[in-house]
């Protein structure tokens, strides 16, 4: 898997200051996609194991928050299965160091939240290992700048932990989580 970049303190993508990491590769290619060059599986460089003991470093400042997964698509085919391996590897590093056993996860995907657990696109071990996902595809009629960590309307933020509690999506809304 390529990614195309690495946001060493990033404050948009997630609460707090995250490090966010930027996969390459992408099927869906919505119209008016911000990150079009992010379509091409080749655009960046190869993801490898130097590249997650970096991410892992990055995490451990003191203010940093957690770590983000955005693209391009994350949980594309091509991608999926490498994207499940770092969140499985960053988890366990974080939950091992005191310095770091805090940090969140944040993944944004295209993919409803409800399909992901009806085609099993992540596994259950690995789902239970984020703490946000932003799903849904960016719809440019409905874009709208004003919001926080989307860009389309259509775009839920789900905290994953409370939807798996329930068994349905428990979405944020205006700083509340919200069944349904």
């Amino acid at each position: 898997m390529n990614f195309a970049m690495i946001k060493a303190f990033d404050t948009v993508d997630g609460e707090g200051f995250r490090v966010a990491l930027y996969v390459s590769g992408c099927l869906f290619k919505c119209q008016g996609c911000h990150n079009q060059e992010l379509w091409d599986y080749n655009h960046g460089e190869k993801f490898t194991n130097d590249t997650l003991n970096y991410i892992y470093e990055l995490l451990k400042y003191n203010h940093v928050s957690g770590f983000s997964i955005l693209g391009g698509e994350p949980l594309d085919p091509k991608n999926r299965e490498e994207v499940c391996n770092i969140i499985r590897k960053i988890r366990e590093m974080c939950d091992n160091d005191p310095l770091t056993k805090k940090r969140t996860i944040w993944l944004w995907t295209g993919y409803l939240y409800e399909h992901i657990i009806e085609y099993n696109i992540i596994p259950r071990d690995v789902l239970e290992k984020i703490d946000v996902i932003v799903d849904g595809l960016f719809d440019v009629s409905q874009r709208d700048v004003s919001l926080q960590f989307r860009g389309s309307r259509n775009q839920r933020i789900i905290s994953v932990k409370r939807s798996l509690e329930v068994n349905k999506p428990v979405c944020w809304n205006d700083g509340k989580l919200v069944v349904g």
